[in-house]
């Protein structure tokens, strides 16, 4: 089976393509979402306070805090909020989404204790019965979505597959399989969203009395 059939079969019967637009546009939000509230870090009446790392929080916050949303968009999707990261659970299949600043086949950042654990290199819980990844994914298959984007262009690109990390390297991970889903809803150079965030227009400053 080729990995785009795999996929097909793992999250059956929610389609590719509408999984694939539901996903890139909630990804895409986030980033508009993020990008504006930089832009109003930056006009700030005290000075500007934005920074690479309130634009990564602010994304990851939005992502996590509206992943209930997609309820009413996928069938049978379930988010879930647990160990303070987020899993889209199908009947088949656990999706992670998880930042690949490089894409996927560059490091993806800083690797949390259960970042690693859930991608294969971390430890169990000392004495634990069950894993954290085991009572997590209860019994589905883990299937990653690394995505690609910033402030400035928006989502660039979103993928999905399986595989773990390398050993003695949390960052990267030795993909089993990998698929690129495609974001122009197979119409070329036509895309799903507009190429970059939409930043709001500069609030007027209020003299201070």
């Amino acid at each position: 089976m080729d990995p785009a059939e795999r996929l097909t079969h793992l999250i059956s019967p929610v389609p590719v393509p509408r999984l694939t637009e539901v996903l890139a546009r909630w990804l895409w939000d986030g980033h508009q979402a993020a990008a504006d509230l930089q832009h109003l870090r930056e006009d700030d009446e005290r000075g500007t306070w934005a920074n690479p790392v309130s634009y990564g929080t602010d994304r990851y916050q939005y992502l996590v805090n509206t992943a209930d949303s997609l309820r009413t968009e996928v069938d049978g999707i379930e988010p879930d909020r647990g160990f303070q990261s987020l899993l889209l659970k199908l009947p088949h299949a656990a999706l992670y989404p998880l930042s690949a600043p490089s894409g996927p086949h560059g490091p993806m950042g800083t690797a949390s204790d259960l970042r690693r654990e859930l991608l294969g290199e971390g430890e169990p819980q000392e004495l634990a019965l069950l894993s954290r990844r085991e009572l997590w994914v209860d019994g589905r298959d883990l299937v990653l979505l690394p995505w690609q984007g910033n402030e400035d262009a928006g989502l660039v690109g979103l993928w999905a597959g399986m595989g773990v990390t390398r050993k003695g390297d949390g960052t990267r991970v030795n993909w089993d399989w990998l698929v690129e889903l495609d974001l122009t809803a197979g119409e070329g150079q036509a895309t799903l969203f507009p190429t970059a965030p939409r930043r709001p227009k500069p609030h007027a400053r209020r003299d201070l009395a």
